[in-house]
C-alpha cells in the first residue's frame, strides 16, 4: 500500500508542467535570487537554471543563492525527468539539454566553449517546447547565441531582466528592469488554463476574425490559433485566464482584432535562415535550374518565395541565383515573385530597408556588393531590388504564378489543415515546370507529396517536379510486363460474373486488356496496346479527360452513372466506374462496365416486399431519371452543334491575318497584366434596373463593406459610403437609353475610381455592367509626375532629351529661356543645328558620340554666344536604354558657370597681386645689396678721379645681378595661356624656385631640388602651372617663419605618373583640420584667405592631375601632386 502511494505521488510530480529555461550571467546572480523569492507557492512550473560562464574566476554556487520557496532546489543529474515545483541548477563544467521525453541529458563542456552552455540549452528547449517554449536571460550586456534567436524562431517566448540597455533587447518579447515585475508576469502567463480545439468560443473567434478581414482562417491549424490567442491572453493589460473573456475582449476592442490577425500572419524570418538548406540550393539547386534553362536556351528564370513576411529569405535566394549567373558568366532575366498574405510585410519588403542587427547573417561580400549602408540601417540597391516583386497574395483562393523554375515555400504548409495542404501543394505541381524545384521547411510534414512530387533532399524537404507519372520506356514484354498481363487477364475474369465489361488502361491512354464484352463499346477490335484515342468513341473519350488525374491525385475512384450509349442502333444506359488497378502497378487504371435498362423492373432482392406507396416513389424516380438522360442527350447534340461553330469561327479567323497579330499582342499584354507589380485594380458588377447585385468577380469584394456577399442583393445596401443616388440615375439612364456613361467616383475613405457603366441585355433580362477601376495610386502618381516636372521647369538646370539620331523630344522651360525658343518650336528640330547656331560650336557630335558608345560624358565647354558674350556650360550626357523599343534616347544636362568661371579669374587675380605685394619686400631687398655695392664703388672712383677696370668689372657684376632679378620678375607679369600646351615641369620649377628664393634667404630658409632628368612633357598651361607651384612654395615659406630649416622639392615618376612631392619643417597643421583645406577662407595664417589654396586645387584638378596634404603638428607639412603624362 505505502508503494502504491509513493508511486501516485511520483506520478503526480511528473504530470507535464511548463519548463522554464532561465540563462544568468556572473553578474547577475542578485537578479536570480530575488526572482525566485517572489515566485508564488502555488505555481505549477518547472525551472532549469544554466550559468553563462564568461570567465573562469566567475563560478559561484548557484543552488546556494536560493531561498525555500515552496519549491525543491537540485542539481541535474544525467537522465532524470523533470518534474514540477522543482527548479534545477547545471552542474559547472556541463552541458544540459532538454529530451523529446522531457529528461535532462548531461555532457561535458568543451573547454574553449565557456559561454555556450546557455546557447546550448536553449537549443534543446526550442526543439522540444517550440513555441510553448520559455527562456528568461539574466543579463548585462551579454547575450546568446544562435540558440534564443531558434527559440524566437519556434515562436517560444524570451524574456530578459537587467538594470542596463543592451543591443540585443529587440530579440526578445519583453525586458524587465526588476525581477518582482518579472516573477509577476510569469505568473500570469503560466497560469493560463489549457484550452479545448474544439472549444465553441474558439470557433466564434475564428469566425469573428474572418468576417472582419475576409482571410479564411478556418483552414488554419487550431494549434497555431491556441498558440497566438493565449500569448495574446498573456499580454493584455488586466489579466485574462479564460477564452471567452478574451472573445469579449475582441467584442470590445477593435483594435485587439488588428494585433491578433497582424500576429497570426506574421512570420519569423532572417536572411539565410537555415545556412545548410540555403547552402543546398546554393551548390545543387540554384546551378541545375541555371544549366537545364542554358541547355534548352530559354532567356528567362522564373521563381516564386510563397510567404515572404517581410522579404528576407525573396532576398537570399536571388542573391544566390545572381550570383550563379555571374559565375557562369550568362545573361538569364530573373524574375523573381515574392507574396505574403499579411500586406504590411509586404510594403517592409517592398522598402528593402533593414537594421543592422538583421543582416548579421549576410556575408561581408554580398552585404556590400547588394546593400548600402545608411545611418543605422541597410537599403536594397537597386540592381537586386529589380528582379524582384511583391506583392499581396492568398495561397488559398488565389490563382498561382505559372512556368516556374523554383518554389519556395518554407515553414508556411504547417500552419494549415491537412486538406488544404493537399490542394495548395497542387497548386505548386501545377506552377512548376517539368524541371521545377520546390522546397519547404525542415519541419514540415505534408500527406501525399511523394505523389505529387520526387523527394530530392529529405532533411530539407527539397522535392523535384513530377507530373501525371508516366512510364519510363514504352510497352515491352519483360518480366513486369508479363506479370501485369497475367494479373490483368486474372482480374477480368474475377469481375466477369459482376460486370458486363472490363478494360484496363495505362496513364499514356494505351489500353492493355479488355474483356470480351469491352468490344461493343469500342470503335475496333484490334485494340491492344492501342491508343483510346483511336479505339473508343467520343463519349469514353470526353468521360475519361480528366478522370485519371482525379483519380490519382484524391486517391479514389470515379463513377460515371446512367450514360446513354448506342449499342446496335438502340439506346442503351450503363455505369461506368474508374479506378486504381493494383497498388503495384502505378499508372494503371481500370473502367468497369455494368448495363443498365431504364424503364423495365429492376430483378434484384431490393424490390422484393416492396410496398405500393414506395413503388410509387420509385417510379417517379426512374421517369426523373429518364428526364435527365434525354437534357444529358440534348446537351452532347448542342455540344456537337458548338463544334461545328468553333469549326466555322476558325475558318473565319484565317480569313482576317491581322487579328492573329492583336491576339499576339494581347496574350503579351495579358502578362503584364498578371504580374502583381502593374496588375490593375479591376472589379466588375452586373446590376439589374433594381441595382441588386446579378454577378461580380472576386476583385469587386473590396468595394462592399463585407466580402460574404449574396447573389440578388442590393448594392445599395453592400457597397461602401459614396454617391449612390447618383449611381442609382446613371444605371437607370444606361439601361433606358442604352448608352454608355463613365463617371468618376470618390469614397469618404479617400478612395478614388473610374466606373464605366455599359448596358447588357437580353429577352428575359435588362442590366448594366459596371467596370470600377481604382485610381487612387494613379491620382497620386499623376500628382508626383507634376510635382517633378514643375521642379526640372523651374530649377537652373538645362534638360534636353533627344533620340539617337538627335531629334528633339522633350525639354524644360529653363533650356528654352537659354535658347530663346519656344517649346513647341523646338520639339522634333536637329539638336546639333540648334547648338550651331546658338554658339557655332561643334563640339557636341563628338561628345554624342562618346555618349552612344560609352553610356556617358562629363566636362566643360566654353564658347561665344551671339553677342559675343564667354560663356561657360557644365555638361553630362546620358544615354538611356530602352529594351522593349530596341532603340535609346539621350538626355543633356547642363548648367550656366559662366559667373562661377569670372569669380575664379577675379579670385586668381587676386591672388597673383597678393603674391606680388608679398615678393616686393624680397626683392626690393635683392636689388638693394647691388645698388649699395655700385654706389660705393662709384664713390672711390670719383674720389680717384681716374678708372679703375678692378672697379669696373665687380660694377658690371652688379649690373648683371640686377637685370636677373628683374626678369625673374617679369615671370608673373607675362600673359596667360588659355590653352594646353606640352610643359616642361622642371623648368617650370626652376624658374619659380629662383623667385622665391631670395624670400626664402630672408626668412632663413634654404630649397632643396631633387628633380628626377627623365621626366616626361605634360599637357598644361604654365602660367597656371607657375602660380600652383608660387603658392606651394610660398606657403611653406610662411610655415617656417621663425624657424631655419629646408624646402625639399622633388620631381619622379611612379605608376606611370608623375608626381610632385614638397616638404616643408614647418610648424605643420593638425590632422583632424587637414580635411579643410582647400575650403575658402580657411586658412592658418593670420591674415591670410585661403583663396590661394582653392585655386591651387583647382588649377591641379583641370589638369586631370590631384594633391594630397601630410602633416602632423611642429613636424612640418608634405603636398604631393600628380599629374598624367602626354
Amino acid at each position: 500500500m505505502q508503494d502504491k502511494i509513493i508511486n501516485r505521488l511520483i506520478e503526480d510530480e511528473h504530470v507535464q508542467a511548463p519548463v522554464i529555461g532561465i540563462g544568468v550571467s556572473p553578474f547577475e546572480q542578485h537578479h536570480l535570487e530575488a526572482f525566485f523569492q517572489s515566485i508564488p507557492h502555488e505555481l505549477n512550473a518547472s525551472f532549469i537554471v544554466v550559468q553563462n560562464h564568461v570567465t573562469d574566476d566567475c563560478l559561484t554556487d548557484l543552488e546556494a543563492l536560493v531561498l525555500p520557496i515552496g519549491y525543491r532546489a537540485k542539481t541535474i543529474k544525467h537522465g532524470e525527468k523533470v518534474m514540477k515545483k522543482t527548479i534545477y541548477f547545471c552542474p559547472q563544467h556541463a552541458v544540459v539539454t532538454l529530451t523529446e521525453d522531457q529528461r535532462l541529458h548531461l555532457s561535458e563542456q568543451m573547454p574553449l566553449c565557456k559561454a555556450c552552455s546557455v546557447d546550448l540549452f536553449f537549443q534543446s528547449l526550442a526543439n522540444v517546447q517550440k513555441e510553448e517554449a520559455f527562456a528568461i536571460f539574466f543579463q548585462k550586456g551579454h547575450c546568446v547565441g544562435s540558440g534564443l534567436l531558434q527559440l524566437v524562431e519556434q515562436g517560444g517566448t524570451a524574456l530578459s531582466c537587467s538594470e542596463v540597455e543592451s543591443g540585443f533587447d529587440t530579440l526578445y518579447q519583453q525586458t524587465f528592469k526588476d525581477p518582482f515585475t518579472l516573477a509577476a508576469y510569469i505568473a500570469n502567463i503560466v497560469n493560463i488554463p489549457h484550452i479545448d480545439e474544439t472549444d465553441p468560443v474558439l470557433l466564434r473567434i475564428i469566425e469573428r476574425l474572418e468576417m472582419y478581414k475576409g482571410i479564411a482562417f478556418s483552414a488554419y491549424q487550431k494549434k497555431r490559433f491556441l498558440s497566438v490567442i493565449q500569448k495574446r491572453m498573456r499580454i493584455a493589460k488586466k489579466r485574462i485566464s479564460l477564452l471567452s473573456e478574451y472573445d469579449y475582449l475582441l467584442e470590445r476592442e477593435p483594435d485587439e482584432l488588428d494585433r491578433l490577425h497582424l500576429q497570426l500572419l506574421s512570420g519569423t524570418t532572417s536572411f539565410f535562415r537555415d545556412m545548410e538548406a540555403f547552402r543546398v540550393c546554393e551548390h545543387q539547386i540554384i546551378p541545375s535550374i541555371i544549366e537545364n534553362a542554358m541547355k534548352s536556351g530559354k532567356s528567362r528564370c522564373r521563381i516564386w518565395v510563397a510567404g515572404c513576411s517581410t522579404g528576407e529569405e525573396a532576398y537570399s535566394l536571388t542573391i544566390l541565383f545572381l550570383e550563379e549567373m555571374k559565375r557562369r558568366q550568362v545573361s538569364i532575366e530573373l524574375q523573381v515573385f515574392a507574396t505574403d498574405i499579411n500586406r504590411k510585410a509586404i510594403q517592409t519588403a517592398s522598402k528593402g530597408v533593414y537594421s543592422v542587427e538583421s543582416m548579421a547573417r549576410m556575408p561581408e561580400k554580398w552585404r556590400a556588393r547588394y546593400f548600402e549602408r545608411k545611418g543605422d540601417a541597410f537599403i536594397v540597391k537597386q540592381s537586386l531590388r529589380k528582379h524582384i516583386v511583391f506583392a499581396p497574395h492568398n495561397l488559398l483562393i488565389d490563382s498561382p504564378f505559372i512556368h516556374l523554375d523554383f518554389i519556395s515555400c518554407r515553414n508556411v504548409l504547417m500552419y494549415f489543415q491537412a486538406e488544404v495542404q493537399k490542394r495548395v501543394l497542387s497548386r505548386f505541381q501545377y506552377a512548376l515546370k517539368d524541371q521545377g524545384m520546390l522546397i519547404l521547411g525542415p519541419n514540415e510534414t505534408v500527406p501525399n507529396i511523394p505523389r505529387l512530387f520526387h523527394l530530392f533532399n529529405e532533411k530539407w524537404n527539397i522535392y523535384t517536379h513530377s507530373n501525371f507519372p508516366k512510364p519510363q520506356v514504352p510497352w515491352a514484354y519483360n518480366a513486369r510486363d508479363i506479370e501485369l498481363k497475367e494479373r490483368a487477364a486474372q482480374y477480368i475474369q474475377e469481375v466477369s460474373e459482376d460486370y458486363d465489361a472490363c478494360m484496363i488502361i495505362n496513364d499514356c491512354d494505351k489500353i492493355l486488356a479488355v474483356s470480351n464484352g469491352a468490344y461493343s463499346f469500342l470503335d475496333h477490335t484490334e485494340v491492344s496496346d492501342q491508343s483510346c484515342e483511336y479505339v473508343t468513341p467520343d463519349y469514353i473519350k470526353e468521360m475519361l479527360s480528366q478522370t485519371f488525374q482525379k483519380v490519382w491525385t484524391d486517391e479514389t475512384e470515379v463513377m460515371f452513372q446512367h450514360v446513354l450509349i448506342s449499342e446496335k442502333g438502340r439506346k442503351q444506359y450503363a455505369d461506368f466506374t474508374v479506378k486504381s488497378f493494383d497498388l503495384r502497378f502505378k499508372g494503371v487504371y481500370v473502367i468497369l462496365i455494368r448495363m443498365n435498362e431504364r424503364g423495365k423492373n429492376q430483378k434484384n432482392s431490393r424490390d422484393n416486399g416492396m410496398s405500393d406507396h414506395n413503388s410509387v416513389y420509385q417510379q417517379r424516380i426512374v421517369d426523373l431519371e429518364n428526364e435527365l438522360n434525354e437534357v444529358k442527350q440534348k446537351e452532347q447534340e448542342a455540344r456537337a452543334q458548338l463544334k461545328a461553330k468553333n469549326t466555322q469561327l476558325k475558318e473565319l479567323e484565317k480569313k482576317h491575318e491581322h487579328f492573329i497579330n492583336i491576339i499576339n499582342n494581347l496574350k503579351v499584354t495579358r502578362e503584364e497584366l498578371y504580374r502583381p507589380s502593374v496588375k490593375p485594380e479591376l472589379a466588375t458588377l452586373f446590376v439589374d434596373r433594381d441595382m441588386n447585385i446579378r454577378y461580380y468577380t472576386p476583385t469587386a469584394t473590396s468595394l462592399f463593406t463585407s466580402e460574404k456577399i449574396r447573389h440578388q442583393q442590393s448594392f445599395q445596401s453592400m457597397a461602401k459610403k459614396l454617391t449612390k443616388e447618383t449611381l442609382y440615375h446613371d444605371i437607370q439612364s444606361v439601361i433606358s437609353d442604352r448608352r454608355v456613361i463613365e463617371r468618376g467616383i470618390e469614397t469618404n475613405e479617400g478612395e478614388q475610381f473610374t466606373v464605366h457603366m455599359t448596358p447588357i441585355f437580353d429577352e428575359e433580362h435588362e442590366g448594366a455592367v459596371m467596370t470600377w477601376i481604382k485610381m487612387t495610386e494613379v491620382t497620386k502618381i499623376k500628382q508626383s509626375l507634376h510635382l517633378a516636372v514643375t521642379a526640372l521647369d523651374n530649377s537652373h538646370i538645362h534638360i534636353v532629351v533627344a533620340t539617337e539620331e538627335g531629334v528633339i523630344q522633350c525639354v524644360n522651360q529653363r533650356f528654352c529661356q537659354f535658347v530663346q525658343q519656344h517649346e513647341y518650336d523646338l520639339i522634333g528640330k536637329d539638336i546639333f543645328s540648334v547648338y550651331h547656331s546658338l554658339c557655332q560650336c561643334d563640339d557636341l557630335e563628338k561628345q554624342w558620340d562618346v555618349c552612344l558608345r560609352e553610356g556617358s560624358w562629363t566636362g566643360e565647354l566654353y564658347f561665344q554666344d551671339l553677342s559675343g558674350r564667354e560663356r561657360w556650360e557644365r555638361v553630362s550626357l546620358h544615354r538611356i536604354d530602352d529594351p522593349d523599343k530596341m532603340q535609346s534616347t539621350v538626355m543633356r544636362i547642363s548648367e550656366d558657370i559662366t559667373n562661377q568661371k569670372q569669380s575664379e579669374k577675379m579670385l586668381m587675380k587676386s591672388e597673383m597681386l597678393s603674391a606680388v605685394g608679398q615678393l616686393a619686400a624680397g626683392i626690393a631687398h635683392e636689388i638693394r645689396n647691388p645698388l649699395t655695392s655700385l654706389k660705393g664703388f662709384l664713390q672711390l672712383m670719383i674720389q680717384s678721379k681716374k678708372y679703375q677696370k678692378d672697379y669696373a668689372d665687380v660694377m658690371m657684376s652688379e649690373f648683371n645681378r640686377l637685370e636677373a632679378i628683374i626678369n625673374e620678375f617679369l615671370v608673373l607679369s607675362r600673359s596667360k595661356s588659355v590653352k594646353f600646351e606640352p610643359v616642361h615641369v622642371n623648368l617650370l620649377l626652376e624658374e619659380v624656385i629662383m623667385v622665391v628664393e631670395s624670400q626664402a634667404v630672408l626668412k632663413g630658409v634654404s630649397i632643396q631640388k631633387n628633380l628626377s632628368p627623365s621626366l616626361p612633357n605634360i599637357q598644361g598651361i604654365p602660367n597656371e602651372l607657375k602660380q600652383v607651384f608660387l603658392n606651394i612654395l610660398k606657403n611653406g615659406i610662411e610655415a617656417m617663419d621663425g624657424v631655419t630649416g629646408v624646402i625639399k622639392v622633388t620631381s619622379v615618376m611612379k605608376h606611370h605618373q608623375m608626381m610632385l612631392i614638397f616638404e616643408d619643417q614647418g610648424k605643420g597643421i593638425p590632422e583632424d583640420e587637414i580635411g579643410k583645406l582647400g575650403e575658402p577662407f580657411y586658412t592658418t595664417k593670420e591674415k591670410g584667405t585661403g583663396l590661394g589654396l582653392m585655386m591651387t586645387i583647382k588649377i591641379i584638378e583641370s589638369h586631370g592631375g590631384t594633391i594630397r596634404f601630410e602633416s602632423k603638428s611642429f613636424e612640418g607639412t608634405r603636398v604631393i601632386i600628380t599629374f598624367p603624362t602626354s
